[in-house]
């Protein structure tokens, strides 16, 4: 009678190590995907952060850039080429810091050759690490005294 009892016990204890071994398998593995999962979530975050800041400097970039072309629009208009405007190397308008130390550059052109009363605004935004970059563009009317937004959609482009 004892043996048997001595045989049940150890048979029992093999059992339970078994299914303790399993159980902490399946531990080790729902951990690792979890951590995988938040580092996923992290990246995710980032990217939205670096996506908005792009946007953000992109559109003051514009909205500095129709300024701009209000005040300096002889010296902007003066720079042609084959019927063109010739992008100028400004450090006004060209990779301007924000606070946030993201950055804009801004860059005018005509569509159409010849025809220096609509102006083509683009505004490159990028994320304070240079990892992401949005460009946005606004078709603006140059009149003999002000500058207004056409009635066309704002134009964005990112990565």
């Amino acid at each position: 009678m004892q043996t048997n009892f001595v045989r049940m016990s150890r048979q029992s204890g093999a059992v339970t190590l078994v299914v303790t071994v399993f159980l902490l398998f399946l531990l080790s593995l729902i951990i690792v995907f979890a951590a995988n999962y938040g580092i996923t979530q992290e990246k995710t975050t980032d990217n939205l952060l670096r996506k908005k800041q792009a946007f953000t400097a992109a559109e003051s970039g514009l909205e500095f850039g129709i300024a701009y072309l209000e005040q300096n629009r002889a010296a902007i208009l003066a720079s042609r080429s084959g019927g063109y405007l010739v992008h100028i190397a400004n450090s006004a308008i060209t990779n301007v810091a924000q606070a946030n130390n993201s950055s804009f550059t801004v860059v005018y052109s005509n569509p159409i050759a010849n025809n220096y009363e609509l102006i083509l605004v683009t505004s490159t935004g990028t994320s304070s690490d240079n990892v992401t970059t949005t460009t946005i563009t606004q078709l603006v009317r140059y009149g003999s005294l002000l500058i207004s937004p056409v009635n066309a959609p704002l134009i964005t482009q990112g990565d």
